[in-house]
């Protein structure tokens, strides 16, 4: 059987690959601007050197080179681009109110603070920062993630401690010790399936890591809590506050074992 990986060259004729036409962006289009920015999805955007200079030490390292300004490529959208630059031309003092527009779109964040770190903006990158942690009161599962994807101990901590019950509720069952239906007789809101599915798909897109170290301390604090006498009843210990969630906050480590947590 042939390697799939070969390549089988024959005599017939190949059409020339065809070049992708760059497409000006919409926004940043000032044909007197000395620099052009290209994105990966193969837009150009352009920007003044002295505006780029003044705010990333990428670029001011870059135009410190006595050669003709070429266009630079960068490995990022031509929509995040453009949101950099916006914040590029801007007095420092208007970083928030910018960034603060996509604070609901925990991924354009990420690839603006990406592209502000790359670009070494330090005032940018620190606005950034500012929003993505303010983020974590609506959007703690996205910040979990990110701070999986960075190793950010810290960042993961910031999210769980913003976990409540509008994020994540620990589900309760109908009857005793399993669904007795009445939840759906009764035209509650959730069933008990649905409320269960709920908790499910908080964990679900976290890492495996992620999810048996919350599997753990969360076993671990319901356990504390069901053998505490002034904790009456198993929904009082299924019910979880501000407290619950920064004891979890204090101790989640995956890298640290359970003994060292209690």
């Amino acid at each position: 059987m042939p390697d799939e990986h070969i390549v089988v060259e024959d005599d017939q004729p190949r059409p020339a690959a065809q070049a992708v036409e760059p497409t000006p962006d919409e926004r940043h289009c000032d044909p007197n601007a000395d620099v052009v920015l290209v994105s990966k999805d193969q837009v150009h955007l352009r920007a003044y050197s002295h505006h780029l200079k003044q705010v990333s030490k990428f670029f001011a390292d870059l135009f410190t080179l006595p050669s003709k300004l070429e266009p630079i490529n960068l490995d990022f959208d031509s929509f995040v681009i453009s949101i950099y630059l916006d914040l590029v031309i801007a007095p420092t003092y208007c970083y928030s109110v910018i960034i603060d527009q996509h604070n609901h779109d925990s991924e354009t964040l990420k690839q603006l603070l990406q592209i502000s770190e790359y670009t070494m903006s330090e005032e940018i990158t620190k606005n950034v920062w500012q929003v993505i942690r303010e983020m974590a009161i609506a959007y703690p599962q996205a910040l979990l993630n990110l701070a999986h994807e960075r190793q950010d101990l810290d960042l993961a901590r910031v999210a769980i401690k913003c976990i409540n019950s509008d994020s994540i509720d620990l589900p309760h069952l109908c009857g005793g010790n399993e669904c007795e239906g009445r939840c759906a007789s009764y035209e509650w809101a959730e069933t008990c399936s649905e409320r269960i599915n709920d908790f499910q798909r908080f964990f679900r897109p976290l890492d495996p890591a992620y999810q048996e170290e919350f599997l753990q301390l969360m076993l671990l604090r319901s356990k504390i809590k069901a053998d505490n006498p002034n904790v009456e009843g198993k929904k009082e210990v299924m019910e979880w506050n501000e407290e619950d969630w920064t004891w979890i906050a204090e101790r989640f480590d995956p890298d640290r074992s359970l003994d060292e947590k209690i």
